[in-house]
């Protein structure tokens, strides 16, 4: 049975910041980010649907989709507004 590695990040601005290196490591296949904590950190407290929050985990979703990994949050995508990077 093949297993994968789950990646807890996004937690905050620098680790999103990191992407690019984090989805080059071997044996991650999915990447989780927390827009709760993430809006904490780029000054948007509570407000996880904030412009600037959605940009950030969109272009971090982009990223990690396009490197073949999966991405994952626990946040509502509706509200987040991430959808179209599926489409």
């Amino acid at each position: 049975m093949a297993t994968g590695n789950l990646l807890r990040f996004g937690q905050h601005k620098d680790a999103v910041e990191k992407i690019d290196s984090i989805v080059k490591v071997e044996g991650i296949d999915v990447l989780f980010i927390g827009p709760s904590d993430l809006s904490q950190s780029l000054g948007y407290p509570g407000d996880a649907g904030h412009p600037v929050v959605k940009k950030v985990m969109n272009d971090a979703f982009s990223k990690i989709i396009e490197s073949e990994k999966i991405a994952g949050t626990a946040g509502n995508l509706e509200r987040l507004d991430v959808r179209a990077i599926y489409a």
